[in-house]
């Protein structure tokens, strides 16, 4: 059985793009030691590896949080993959071409100085189908550290948007939505 050098080449552009479907991504902080959540899955702390999909359809949020410090909350810097890119423009079916922007390889964060960490309160959703927005800032299901004072709370459940009414949060209390 012959093969020509047209199907070999066919074949290696397929093998060649479909490995590139995922990038080990290295997630690091000043300073080091930040809990790190991708989609809210705890993945361990900083500086630490995950492999992630290049799916061009995948947005990943993340989280670091570290004690005194300001909680990051962002989705994750994408690129371009042009390895995958230029063989999946190569290949028959241009089915590579779904894993060509995926995340950076390298993420680096300078997590902030929380001055107001002594003297804050923690809002606790632990209802995953509501989002909730405190002052315009979303939580999703899990913890979230304010600042003891006056907050404006949003709901969305089920594409209503409900909001409260202003009410001051306490030094050390904990505030649950359920």
């Amino acid at each position: 059985m012959k093969i020509t050098i047209f199907k070999f080449f066919i074949i290696f552009l397929i093998v060649a793009s479909l490995l590139g479907c995922s990038t080990l991504v290295r997630f690091e902080s000043e300073p080091p030691g930040a809990k790190v959540y991708v989609d809210e899955e705890y993945i361990g702390d900083t500086p630490i590896e995950k492999q992630l999909s290049d799916f061009v359809g995948n947005k990943y949020r993340l989280r670091l949080e570290k004690e005194g410090h300001k909680t990051i909350r962002t989705e994750i810097d994408k690129e371009v993959k042009v390895l995958t890119l230029v063989l999946g423009l190569f290949t028959p079916t241009w089915i590579p071409l779904l894993w060509c922007y995926g995340p950076k390889s390298f993420q680096r964060f300078e997590l902030k100085t929380d001055e107001t960490q002594t003297s804050s309160s923690t809002i606790i959703n632990s209802r995953p189908d509501i989002i909730v927005l405190v002052d315009g800032e979303e939580i999703s299901f899990g913890s979230y550290n304010v600042s003891v004072g006056e907050h404006i709370v949003g709901f969305e459940l089920n594409g209503e948007y409900y909001e409260s009414e202003p009410f001051f949060t306490e030094e050390g209390l904990i505030y649950e939505i359920n």
